[in-house]
């Protein structure tokens, strides 16, 4: 997990280099009443997680939902804070939906709330038979920058609707069912009085949040 950064760069990168040279292929008319669906590569590769998105798009108006499944961290996924706890947090799930504006074809923002399920075990507990320590749930709300790039947007056969979907996400924590109050207990592993704030639910416990997905797009209208 410590080289997950640089990964993450070179895999966005990458996406944005095959997909630059069809950014302006499509028009607004044709955009209206698209259905899509992608999944997150780098979060199935990296995380051992599964990250799905649909959206539907009208003139300039996009609208979508999202939701990542069974997301862990541990050891250097997790910041020293916590990791020095000998912990592992496990997030169930992470849903939400979004809808915003199409600046141009090709790149759109999003108002995003989400709504995220924590739950933190110790290293050495089973999480598929153990039950978790510390469970709490937090609202989120924040925006996205959502580029759809097609790579094969000039052909007219079923290529056409194929799509690389970099997306950059800032999720700040609205409130949480702890109140805002961290977690204070007698850690059994350090042997120690530790504590746990409420985190937000990006990478490295940030807001911030980056994303290369897959994806295909079927024009409703035809």
């Amino acid at each position: 997990m410590k080289n997950v950064p640089f990964k993450m760069l070179v895999i966005m990168v990458f996406a944005l280099l095959l997909g630059l040279p069809a950014k302006s292929q499509t028009t607004w008319k044709e955009q209206t009443g698209m259905l899509g669906i992608n999944l997150g590569i780098n979060t199935i590769i990296l995380a051992d997680a599964y990250s799905m998105e649909a959206n539907y798009t009208h003139k300039r108006m996009i609208f979508s939902l999202n939701y990542i499944a069974s997301l862990d961290h541990e050891g250097s996924g997790l910041i020293e804070e916590i990791s020095s706890q000998k912990v592992a947090l496990h997030n169930p799930y992470v849903t939400g939906f979004g809808f915003g504006f199409k600046f141009t074809n090709w790149l759109n923002a999003r108002i995003e709330p989400r709504w995220s399920r924590y739950q933190f075990y110790y290293e050495t507990d089973n999480q598929k038979t153990d039950k978790p320590f510390l469970t709490y749930n937090t609202f989120s709300c924040g925006f996205g920058i959502h580029a759809f790039l097609k790579p094969f947007g000039k052909r007219d056969n079923a290529l056409k609707g194929i799509a690389i979907i970099p997306r950059f996400n800032f999720w700040p924590n609205i409130t949480n069912s702890r109140k805002g109050a961290d977690y204070e207990y007698f850690n059994t592993a350090t042997g120690k009085l530790e504590v746990i704030p409420v985190l937000p639910v990006g990478i490295f416990q940030t807001p911030f949040i980056g994303e290369i997905a897959i994806g295909y797009f079927f024009n409703s209208k035809k």
